[in-house]
């Protein structure tokens, strides 16, 4: 990408400036005239790269700061006192808009920036008077949100709007909205580099479009088609531009399929996609032989999609998905992949070589009955962190409310096995549906934040031991009220374990263990309904069933609020006389038994 702005900012374009923009760099260029150390610019000195989260650690890494969506609150929790000890003392919960999303804490500890997703705006948070001091209009569904590593520019990716809104923090509690750049897509996470220059024009903001695009390299050698409902059809964009350029040029970056996710298919069985009595001759490897061993064993590709979380540690830029796979089979282990994905940040373009699937790794452990969690794969990946280093990296498995903790092999993949390759190093428990992570600078400690359960988890990543498995952080709904029944319902559906048949309406949310209902929902805690139902509403993908293909369908509005007996359409079909549910998709697809009893 070329950038325009040189590494003084006294060299800026003005024509690039916005008012706000221009403030800080006469700010900064004062500053250095004048020999004064701006808090700000001192701060950078010790700044790493940013990232947007759901939860967040102060500087001096004694409170975390996490957001509670269901609550429409964020929450300060002290998880270590003067003396270095773990502590799990909440400070204050303070109201913010409608479904809080993303937060960034100021380097400074003054203040702490929240997204409302429904609200479409951003709170000012003020950290030593705990109350909201402003709400700042951004776009239409904000989700990821990063500040520059000086504290002088917030980024928020508007979702719906394909926009990144830029607001000015150089004055922590007194932001100015300075416009936004429009990279198109869905946006939803960002992350922003740290050249440690002090100069934010040295910098580069990277956002992710959360759904896939149509791959223009993908070619069928027999079918026509354009790669829809294709495993290798499509491919993820992550959108970067100089950081404090109001009129930045935009580079796109794709992210290729993967040839082979290391699983493999059978194209005659459940469904027959070969032979005389196929439904269609497309997705057989080789129509002319139907005794040829690969219409059975068939390698299958992969493409990265819901691309929810960014992490940049050295010169890579890091992202877990959760890969898409939409060829027949619709078979959990040939359906959804846990893929993390590799960008050189200097270069701009994906590290095909370093790319990795976590399941491939997995599948090597030998499963165990429940509560064990051996051999249950990674589901929806929706968080990464790692410490300052950069060799040691927790990831989050929000259907599996577990977290991996990973180092880098020679290649540059991440690797969760430990030494023997025998199974997986380090599994963290966490509370239900963690969305967030955020790991101490050496790498010690790690914070996931629970979303269903209202709390935080605290994790010694040393020696691989959940410390606590629900610090509240919030007060959920009490047992027996709608609202708690809602609640449930958000764990049934995003969990890739189970819940107990009998007995949850009176049960308090944080004593539902879906791992004792291990194979449930899927076999191994391989995929929830989550997994292709992004925010429960639709992952963007065309699936192959045996009955056609099917596109994942929105389920916002599936039921009229004043008639709750008045329920939308799911799946449906004129060759089907009755809607599919999501108990037998969970049986006949995610390999589980749902509601069924063990």
């Amino acid at each position: 990408m070329k950038n325009s702005q040189k590494s003084q900012p006294c060299n800026w374009p003005a024509a690039s400036l916005s008012r706000g923009m221009l403030l800080i760099a006469v700010s900064a260029v004062v500053s250095a005239l004048l020999g004064v150390m701006d808090p700000g610019v001192a701060a950078a000195k010790n700044a790493k790269p940013t990232r947007s989260t759901t939860i967040a650690l102060t500087p001096n890494e004694r409170n975390v700061v996490v957001v509670n969506r269901l609550a429409n609150s964020v929450s300060i929790i002290q998880v270590k006192d003067k003396d270095l000890n773990d502590v799990s003392n909440k400070l204050a919960e303070i109201p913010v808009g409608e479904e809080p999303r993303c937060v960034a804490v100021h380097p400074s500890n003054r203040a702490a920036y929240v997204t409302n997703a429904i609200s479409g705006t951003v709170s000012v948070v003020d950290l030593n008077r705990h109350t909201q001091v402003a709400e700042i209009p951004v776009g239409t569904e904000p989700r990821g949100c990063a500040l520059t590593a000086d504290g002088s520019l917030l980024y928020v990716a508007n979702l719906t709007e394909g926009t990144v809104s830029i607001i000015v923090t150089s004055d922590p509690l007194n932001p100015i909205s300075d416009g936004a750049v429009t990279v198109g897509g869905r946006p939803w996470a960002v992350a922003i580099t740290d050249k440690g220059t002090g100069n934010i024009s040295d910098d580069t903001v990277f956002v992710t479009d959360v759904f896939a695009e149509l791959n223009p390299d993908f070619s069928d050698p027999v079918f026509d088609g354009n790669g829809e409902a294709r495993d290798q059809g499509k491919q993820g964009v992550v959108h970067a531009f100089p950081a404090g350029n109001g009129n930045p040029t935009i580079t796109k970056i794709t992210l290729k399929p993967l040839a082979d996710s290391g699983f493999n298919a059978n194209r005659i069985m459940p469904n027959d996609f070969c032979g005389a009595a196929a439904h269609s001759l497309i997705f057989c490897p080789n129509p002319n032989d139907i005794n040829d061993p690969i219409n059975m064993n068939d390698p299958q590709g992969v493409f990265p999609n819901q691309l929810t979380s960014a992490l940049i540690r050295g010169d890579r830029l890091y992202l877990p998905n959760i890969g898409a796979q939409p060829e027949p089979p619709e078979m959990f282990n040939v359906n959804v992949q846990a893929l993390v994905y590799n960008v050189d940040v200097n270069a701009l373009s994906e590290v095909a070589t370093e790319h990795v699937n976590l399941n491939n790794q997995i599948k090597v452990e030998t499963a165990q009955p429940p509560p064990s969690l051996d051999r249950t794969f990674g589901n929806d990946l929706v968080a990464i962190d790692g410490n300052v280093a950069g060799d040691r990296f927790v990831i989050v498995s929000r259907g599996g409310n577990q977290i991996f903790r990973a180092t880098l092999d020679a290649s540059g993949q991440l690797d969760i096995l430990n030494s023997a390759k025998t199974g997986v190093d380090c599994r963290l428990q966490t509370g239900n549906l963690p969305t967030g992570v955020a790991m101490r600078k050496d790498g010690t400690r790690a914070y996931a934040d629970n979303d269903v359960n209202f709390s935080v988890t605290s994790m010694d990543t040393d020696n691989c031991l959940t410390l606590q498995l629900d610090i509240s952080s919030s007060d959920p709904p009490a047992p027996g009220s709608v609202e708690h029944m809602s609640l449930v319902g958000n764990l049934a559906f995003f969990t890739a374990l189970g819940i107990p048949d009998n007995g949850f309406q009176g049960t308090d949310i944080r004593d539902i263990i879906p791992r004792n209902f291990r194979d449930k929902q899927s076999k191994d805690a391989w995929s929830s309904c989550g997994s292709c139902h992004n925010d429960g509403l639709s992952d963007g993908v065309t699936w192959i069933f045996g009955t056609g293909p099917r596109r994942t369908k929105p389920l916002d509005g599936m039921f009229s609020k004043q008639d709750p007996e008045d329920q939308d359409i799911l799946n449906w079909s004129a060759i089907r006389d009755s809607n599919t549910d999501f108990n037998n998709n969970s049986r006949n697809v995610q390999g589980g038994v749902w509601f069924r009893q063990r």
